[in-house]
């Protein structure tokens, strides 16, 4: 079911807030038992297969973690521990990468089946992050075992459901304590039904409705001019862009609609002046995530062991090209590696991982360069848009291939854009690019959507020509998101899934 559908906007949705109000007074077991029963209908509204799948997930990662939480000190505890990790990412596996090895092995000779290609559940990628986040928290005890009411809303609350935020449970845990009251809130069902629209207005007028571009240069790859490609992947770096930003919104406005906060996702990425910066800002919640449980835990090893054997770390360590590969690039290369290839089972998504793993890497590296200081001096403010500008074609080049179908489709289409079948061609949508002109001031220029929510500081508001776009729970306000979601709904018929919902 989409956020977008008019299942889900006229029927699920205010069912759904009704079911809330009424329960609510029945107290909060009544009432999560309403939202998880809801989501579970939520999520087997179009595959209801994969519900049982759901269940015995969150049922198997409850019960493991009850006995890990008992026996973490001791080797059965570890047992236990690796015994979680391995199951769960093998029901991942078996899912999303298993079926294209197979394939892969078979074309080159090397085994003599392959598999055939499996539905993939919605969302398994993100609940079994979430799973698999609370199981390392409690092997380490930095967590303790909730109760199977509060877990199962955790793992399965619809707005997270199918492709995230990926929430940690520090962060919805407390909101669900015996004390908390759960009732609909006047002043969140504000915030949060403004927050929603304008990720509505994000995917159905303008993602949706510059798809047709990158879709057309994309398929067409071996035939593509120049300007051709270029535009395709301007496009879809804003397709992409609003699309997966759209809905993060939605997902936070419909926590916030129920009173629950969810972390943010984007941070205007599209802003930052380095590589660092940008996956700070972009899909945030991921890089969160495994820079939490895999490149930490890796770097924090390698200091350890290089320590046992009296070898310099940090800074120092950086200086030696062995040591900048161990304790720098290792950890980072592995890291965007498990980045590239958690979005699907292609080489391409690999081959994408590890190109933002090199960018990461050479960061540092100007980073300590000493004339970096004498140009930020010479040129001051010059250089912030060269900066973001420098970023953003790296990323885009990295959408290049992130967008391609595989590696060699990639490797063309690189090629186009630098002129493989010439620079220009005829019939160029001349609309498109004035599109562009108008999406790209968006991004750079105006505050995101937590900023103008007031969730978030920013001091873009001390201009007064932006005041205006400031959030106020007035009648001025309620009128203009009135109109926005009315707008967006004409629109509602047109729409494709979320790019998301593949991974």
């Amino acid at each position: 079911m989409l956020f977008v559908s008019g299942v889900f906007l006229l029927y699920f949705l205010p069912t759904v807030l009704i079911g809330y109000r009424l329960l609510s007074r029945f107290g909060r077991r009544a009432s999560l038992l309403w939202l998880i029963a809801a989501s579970l209908f939520f999520y087997g509204y179009t595959s209801p297969r994969f519900v049982l799948l759901l269940l015995g997930s969150i049922l198997f990662n409850y019960l493991l973690g009850l006995a890990l939480a008992r026996t973490r000190e001791t080797r059965l505890g570890s047992f236990l521990f690796w015994m979680s990790l391995a199951l769960n990412l093998g029901l991942l596996a078996f899912y999303k990468y298993l079926p294209a090895i197979t394939q892969s092995l078979h074309r080159n000779g090397v085994i003599g089946f392959q598999l055939p290609a499996l539905a993939l559940p919605l969302g398994i990628s993100f609940f079994t992050f979430l799973q698999i986040g609370y199981m390392v928290d409690i092997s380490q005890g930095t967590a303790e075992p909730a109760s199977l009411l509060n877990y199962s809303f955790f793992v399965s609350f619809f707005p997270h459901l199918i492709s995230g935020p990926i929430v940690n449970h520090k962060e919805i845990m407390p909101q669900l304590a015996p004390e908390r009251s759960l009732r609909l809130n006047a002043d969140d069902m504000l915030l949060g039904f403004t927050w929603f629209t304008l990720g509505l207005a994000k995917k159905l007028l303008i993602a949706d409705g510059i798809a047709d571009v990158p879709n057309a240069a994309f398929s067409n790859f071996q035939h593509l001019d120049a300007l051709s490609a270029w535009l395709g992947l301007l496009m879809y770096s804003m397709q992409l862009y609003f699309d997966f930003s759209g809905y993060t919104d939605m997902a936070i406005g419909l926590a916030r609609i129920f009173g629950f906060r969810y972390p943010y996702n984007f941070n205007s990425p599209l802003k930052a002046t380095n590589i660092t910066d940008f996956w700070k800002c972009w899909h945030m919640s991921l890089t969160r995530f495994l820079n939490g449980y895999l490149y930490n835990p890796i770097s924090i090893s390698i200091n350890r062991h290089r320590m046992k054997s009296g070898k310099v770390i940090g800074r120092k360590a950086l200086a030696t090209p062995s040591g900048f590969f161990v304790v720098l690039a290792l950890p980072t290369l592995l890291t965007m590696l498990a980045i590239g290839v958690w979005h699907g089972a292609g080489l391409q998504y690999a081959l994408f991982g590890l190109v933002h793993g090199c960018y990461l890497c050479i960061y540092p590296t100007w980073r300590v360069f000493p004339i970096r200081a004498r140009v930020d001096q010479f040129f001051g403010r010059l250089l912030r848009p060269f900066s973001v500008g420098l970023t953003y074609l790296s990323v885009i080049l990295g959408f290049a291939i992130f967008r391609s179908e595989s590696v060699p489709a990639a490797m063309y289409y690189l090629a186009d854009l630098f002129g493989k079948h010439g620079w220009h061609g005829a019939g160029h949508p001349v609309a498109f690019t004035l599109y562009l002109l108008v999406l790209y001031p968006i991004v750079w220029f105006l505050p995101n959507t937590q900023e103008i929510l007031g969730e978030s500081p920013t001091q873009l508001f001390e201009q007064p020509a932006l005041r205006w776009l400031r959030w106020k729970p007035n009648y001025a306000w309620a009128v203009a998101t009135g109109l926005l979601c009315l707008l967006s709904l004409f629109f509602a018929g047109q729409t494709q899934a979320f790019l998301y919902f593949k991974f």
